[in-house]
């Protein structure tokens, strides 16, 4: 590394370790001194050192759990499952079909253990994926996914007409065991993919969730503190939201279920307001080092 990119990292280093609560004459100095340019270079900072810890620890459990080996044999054990009698339809108008009149699930052994892939319900809702144990459900309107215990539906497109059946899904379940050939280098390629796009992602809508907290924050703070100022207070908050987005990456990363309302929110506007009051109204400590 250069000395530019070195100086880059020490500069994050620094605000990073004196954002993660308001400490001393920090965030004055935040407040007298710097442009609001290096705050959002700050928050880009921080998106990147998100989802670069995301990326890397999703990228290693599913290694971890799908080495190559294993994944081909799972994929072929699903190419051989599917029933040769089962059609799968998606109409123009997204709304899918299917032949049998009950729901199936498809079921293969992994590591000794049944396990289920996917389930083709139409009559389904979204909430019933983990009613059935599966990470896939398909209903009439929408592929369910289960991802971090959380149900994510995704809507058919329309006009887009797909037929499934057992030489079709023959076919695509064969691309997909092509492709594991090439293992490590199509994880590292989607690992890079998805780092760049989660960390822009995690950046453009925390910029905007921050600017709402900084409005309530500052609303009610110009009511005691009549130097603040809107795009200040939108700084401070850029800087202060540090811990309270360490504390959602470890509540994803670990699937923790919080069971405090809008936990997530109340947590960083009251990092915000003593951010802010650590900024105007605290009496002056030692010097940040």
């Amino acid at each position: 590394m250069n000395c530019s990119t070195m100086q880059k990292i020490r500069t994050f280093r620094h605000a990073f370790r004196h954002s993660l609560v308001p400490l001393d004459d920090y965030y004055k100095r935040l407040r007298k001194n710097t442009p609001l340019s290096f705050s959002l270079k700050y928050l880009l900072g921080l998106a990147a050192l998100v989802a670069l810890v995301y990326t890397s620890v999703t990228t290693i459990s599913f290694v971890s759990a799908y080495p190559p080996q294993k994944l081909q044999t799972m994929l072929t054990s699903i190419q051989s499952s599917y029933p040769d009698n089962l059609v799968i339809t998606v109409n123009d108008n997204g709304r899918l079909t299917s032949n049998y009149d009950r729901p199936y699930t498809m079921f293969i052994d992994i590591d000794g253990v049944p396990t289920s892939v996917f389930t083709v319900d139409p009559k389904a809702q979204p909430e019933q994926i983990a009613a059935y144990d599966s990470r896939l459900l398909l209903t009439e309107q929408e592929m369910v996914l289960l991802w971090n215990n959380r149900v994510v539906p995704i809507p058919f497109e329309k006009n887009s007409f797909l037929r499934i059946d057992q030489e079709k899904f023959t076919a695509m379940i064969q691309s997909l065991i092509d492709l594991a050939r090439s293992y490590y280098p199509i994880v590292i390629v989607a690992f890079g993919m998805a780092f760049i796009s989660l960390a822009l992602f995690f950046f453009m809508s925390k910029v905007v969730y921050l600017a709402l907290v900084s409005l309530i924050v500052f609303l009610v703070g110009i009511q005691f503190i009549q130097k603040l100022t809107l795009e200040k207070t939108y700084q401070i908050g850029l800087h202060a939201s540090t811990g309270p987005i360490l504390l959602e990456m470890v509540a994803i990363i670990f699937s923790l279920n919080i069971p405090i309302p809008f936990w997530y929110l109340i947590t960083t506007i009251v990092f915000v307001f003593a951010a802010v009051y650590e900024s105007y109204l605290a009496p002056a400590g030692k010097k940040d080092v």
